[in-house]
């Protein structure tokens, strides 16, 4: 066996984790409690970034707690907004969580939002204004940056 490939082996090894039994590694990191995977190169509509956390097996980022949305606000990258799980594409001001299906638990909210700007903000966001992300409604269609929940 190469060096380069036993090399490579072992790294993959270890960067595994485990969850409930079950493996997690790449691209997933722990952070705090949790595993996550924050998308920083590859913008998406809200939709779309729903659809690649599954497809990587998680979900869009669920925060349920401040210890939780603590945690991710000090890894994410300044200036840059993150899609999260919650829509309120059902009914206005409802926000629901796409992983669970039932009604959102924490908020986070920058001032006065959500605010359903123009009738088209329906998606929740982790929005960085004011030195800070906090949550945002914004439009669906928009693109940008995401969090993956394992």
């Amino acid at each position: 066996m190469n060096k380069l490939f036993f090399g490579v082996l072992v790294s993959i090894i270890v960067a595994y984790g485990s969850v409930d039994g079950k493996r997690v590694g790449w691209p997933y990191e722990q952070i705090g409690s949790k595993y996550y995977y924050i998308e920083r190169s590859t913008e998406r509509t809200w939709l779309g970034a729903h659809h690649k956390c599954r497809a990587i097996g998680g979900h869009l980022l669920s925060i349920n707690n401040k210890n939780e949305f603590d945690a991710i606000n000090r890894n994410l990258d300044e200036e840059y907004n993150y899609w999260i799980d919650i829509n309120d594409l059902t009914k206005e001001g409802e926000f629901l969580s796409v992983a669970t299906g039932r009604k959102a638990t924490y908020f986070n909210w920058h001032e006065n939002e959500p605010n359903n700007k123009d009738g088209f903000e329906h998606c929740g966001e982790l929005n960085y204004g004011y030195d800070k992300h906090l949550m945002n409604d914004n439009n669906c269609f928009e693109k940008q940056f995401f969090i993956c929940e394992y």
